[in-house]
């Protein structure tokens, strides 16, 4: 497995959900394709691919509620250290 910078995750990430919003299939597909192929990398990626994915469907008028608590649920698992 690669390791992966914060900032060179969330590029791959938003160039991969380009890619294949690029292919006509509409961005459901996209979402889609990228949640999946930049999921279970490990826990701190899996947080950084759920940032990036929630970025990218803040600006959809509707959004799957599957990946919505998927999201939520494995941000929520984060401890809170302050």
């Amino acid at each position: 497995m690669k390791d992966w910078g914060y900032g060179e995750l969330f590029e791959a990430i938003n160039e991969s959900y380009e890619e294949f919003l690029g292919n006509g299939r509409g961005e459901k597909f996209a979402v889609a394709r990228a949640f999946n192929e930049y999921a279970n990398m490990g826990k701190i990626e899996d947080i950084i691919t759920d940032v990036a994915i929630g970025e990218i469907l803040a600006f959809h008028d509707k959004v799957f509620i599957g990946y919505i608590e998927v999201i939520t649920g494995r941000l929520s698992e984060v401890e809170k250290k302050i």
